[in-house]
């Protein structure tokens, strides 16, 4: 009997909870068992303002990329400020001669672009308008009073040539088809890659 009392003198006494709370251990356990909440809860946010940016410039790419594969679905305004942006960056960044060169052309053709509308404008305030700048429905009157054979015909048409993509079209045709003389007379040689730099550079200098 002795010997048992001694024995259970020696066995220390389990911890309590003070006030019903789990002891130190407990809760150092308990961290230990899921370790993923804390390091998820430990990991930075980002604030407003970077998640702003991220989806400012995310916006921005997917515009330019939409006002140069479908250019009807922006606004004229958006699409001239894109290529008057994109126009101030190529003159500063180098280039090869070729793209240079088309890049000139294109802007020549577009400056006379804006002196033709100048003119335009004033002849249209004597009640006379010229036809590629008139509007899309005195062109489809126009061409249904001339067209004798499917008149009807003319709406889709009038509205297909006053389409940005239309315009592209036209204007990437009439530099692939100046390109050979143009390049002779500026010394560059007739490689396919001369073509497309100068080909690429005109429609920048053009449309931006």
């Amino acid at each position: 009997m002795e010997n048992f009392d001694r024995i259970t003198s020696d066995v220390p006494a389990p911890r309590e909870r003070i006030g019903g709370k789990r002891s130190k251990g407990a809760k150092h356990r308990k961290i230990l068992k899921n370790p993923s909440s804390r390091q998820f809860g430990s990991l930075p946010r980002p604030s407003g303002k970077k998640i702003f940016s991220v989806v400012t410039l995310v916006a921005t790419i997917g515009i330019y990329v939409l006002s140069q594969t479908n250019p009807s679905l922006v606004p004229e305004q958006i699409r001239n400020g894109i290529g008057d942006i994109k126009r101030a960056v190529v003159q500063i960044l180098p280039h090869s001669e070729a793209y240079q060169l088309g890049f000139d052309e294109g802007s020549k053709i577009r400056n006379l672009e804006v002196a033709t509308k100048e003119l335009n404008a004033h002849f249209e305030s004597y009640g006379m308008a010229f036809m590629p700048n008139a509007s899309v429905e005195e062109q489809i009157r126009a061409c249904e009073e001339t067209v004798t054979i499917d008149p009807e015909l003319c709406a889709d048409a009038i509205r297909e040539q006053n389409s940005p993509e239309y315009k592209r079209k036209i204007y990437k045709q009439y530099a692939e088809d100046i390109w050979q003389g143009v390049g002779l007379i500026n010394f560059l040689d007739n490689t396919p890659q001369n073509k497309r730099d100068f080909v690429s550079g005109f429609m920048t200098g053009l449309f931006g």
